[in-house]
């Protein structure tokens, strides 16, 4: 964290910074890597879902079609349900948003991105009760959601080590480097992503910093050749190591 950590948007113009890339539907983007891992999705339809162009008049059906017709060995569906195919692709060309603007139109974007956040991936709850973001989260991506409360569920409540007498009860001990929650995880796995690409830039003598999901390149002697082809491509290739494929928006300040 620095001081451009939390600099107010109209601030940033005020400021030297020559490049702003930053990840679309970033922490969206972030839960996929536990969604193919779960199902144990091929990088292969990864790649394919991400080179599908957006097309508004797709539905979920179509696009396994899409992936069938390369050729590729796409699970059942009971294997690889719809709505996880839907996520993945959403997620991936920073469409994630535009379903839950769409239900809550009284909401500005930044509004309904900070409720997804807190009720969907950085609550403790194991409920929608009470939250109509919750609700339309698991309508629309059911087996998602039964991941994130499941990943909650064994994240935040690891198994005992032990348990030691204390008086009359068995108090259970519990390993503090497993305690955890899922908000937590996927913070730092976006923190190890953004420190390699930060490493990157740096052995390019690019004069970069982060800003959560985005890179700033300061507007210095240094950095007046550098494209923002070179930033793109860093960010691609260590997202792509983790089986990621992010849209990416660039600023040229």
């Amino acid at each position: 964290y620095h001081y451009l950590t939390n600099l107010p948007k109209v601030l940033k113009p005020f400021f030297n910074i020559k490049l702003d890339i930053d990840v679309r539907n970033s922490h969206p983007l972030l839960f996929s890597y536990f969604l193919i891992k779960e199902y144990n999705i091929s990088n292969d339809i990864v790649i394919s879902l991400f080179n599908i162009s957006y097309n508004t008049h797709y539905d979920v059906n179509e696009l396994r079609n899409e992936l069938i017709n390369k050729h590729l060995d796409v699970p059942s569906k009971k294997d690889l349900p719809n709505d996880i195919i839907d996520y993945i692709y959403k997620v991936q060309h920073g469409l994630f948003y535009n379903e839950f603007l769409d239900i809550f139109k009284d909401l500005e974007r930044s509004e309904v991105k900070q409720k997804v956040f807190a009720d969907v991936f950085y609550t403790h709850k194991r409920t929608t009760h009470g939250s109509a973001f919750c609700e339309a989260f698991r309508d629309k991506y059911p087996n998602v959601w039964s991941l994130i409360l499941r990943l909650r569920k064994e994240i935040e409540k690891p198994q005992p080590l032990e348990k030691i007498k204390v008086g009359a009860f068995n108090v259970p001990i519990y390993d503090e480097a497993k305690s955890d929650n899922l908000a937590n995880r996927m913070m730092r796995l976006e923190s190890e992503i953004f420190h390699k690409v930060l490493i990157a830039c740096w052995e390019r003598h690019i004069c970069a910093v982060n800003i959560h999901d985005a890179v700033i390149v300061l507007d210095i002697a240094d950095s007046k050749t550098i494209a923002p082809d070179v930033i793109k491509s860093i960010i691609e290739a260590i997202y792509h190591s983790y089986g990621l494929y992010p849209s990416l928006n660039i600023e040229i300040g």
